[in-house]
């Protein structure tokens, strides 16, 4: 969850109203090569208004057909709605990822370097920044009696416009929550911290390398070198007028007895610009 990934510093453009939500059309693909882990081609529209967000898939979507998410707290709290049986379900975010910080992980040798590059291309109609941060640690997880260590390098490309105001800022109020690990809560403020406007394109790539050559060998079947990738990028976007009820559930859905996706999945699928949060 390492997503709260906001870049750049950009000239205002347009002055938009303070008080006006901002809408956007985003297309996202995610590739990897992780078991478990799917491909997956992703487009809809969202809309961010404080702390407040909405996405609606249009298609790529693990979820329902017609199914939307909905956030009233910065995106700590996902609430899928269904309208097909018209329930709806919920996932603590904010809880998966304290929960994260208890689990038995351990990084050691973090380097990180943060860049502002020269390109400022125009993305849906924005000259945009663009910041790069490049990443790399080892990190230890323990299964049990069985530690595997992995070399992780990750590089995360951003564009980002200020055209909006402090659009992402406000909607990541407060930051992410913390998992109370030290080493992982280093790290994540290291990727997210450099951030600043609203991303228009999010390009994110991840090798991760097995140290301990017994991990190979064992029931989880890992291989030597694995990649993982994901692209974001809006293809549209504008300021808009958004009523409270928008953002509200349904008053005639229930509550769904079953269980919604992973939290982590949940996150990527509601670009919580973490751009889910962003």
């Amino acid at each position: 969850m390492k997503n709260r990934l906001l870049p750049g510093v950009l000239t205002l453009l347009i002055a938009f109203p303070a008080a006006a939500a901002v809408e956007y059309e985003f297309r996202q693909s995610t590739r990897s090569e992780i078991q478990g882990m799917p491909s997956r081609d992703v487009e809809g529209k969202a809309v961010v208004d404080k702390s407040q967000s909405r996405v609606d898939f249009k298609k790529g979507s693990a979820y329902a057909n017609g199914a939307y998410v909905i956030s009233s707290d910065s995106a700590r709290q996902l609430i899928i709605i269904n309208p097909e049986d018209k329930t709806y379900s919920t996932i603590d975010v904010a809880g998966a990822i304290t929960d994260l910080g208890h689990a038995p992980i351990l990084v050691e040798n973090l380097k990180t370097n943060a860049r502002t590059l020269n390109d400022h291309p125009k993305i849906a109609g924005f000259p945009t920044d663009h910041v790069q941060i490049d990443t790399s640690y080892d990190m230890t997880i323990s299964f049990g009696s069985l530690k595997i260590k992995q070399s992780v390098h990750t590089v995360i490309d951003r564009w980002t416009t200020t055209a909006f105001g402090d659009v992402s800022d406000t909607f990541l109020v407060g930051g992410p929550p913390k998992t109370g690990n030290a080493e992982l809560d280093k790290l994540i403020d290291l990727e997210t911290s450099k951030f600043h406007g609203l991303a228009l394109r999010q390009v994110i790539s991840i090798t991760t390398s097995a140290v301990d050559r017994r991990a190979l060998k064992s029931e989880l079947k890992l291989t030597r070198v694995r990649k993982q990738s994901s692209e974001l990028i809006v293809t549209a976007v504008r300021p808009v007028q958004i009523a409270a009820s928008y953002f509200e559930i349904p008053k005639s859905f229930r509550k769904s007895d079953k269980s919604p996706a992973k939290p982590e999945e949940a996150a990527v699928e509601s670009l919580t610009l973490e751009p889910v949060s962003h």
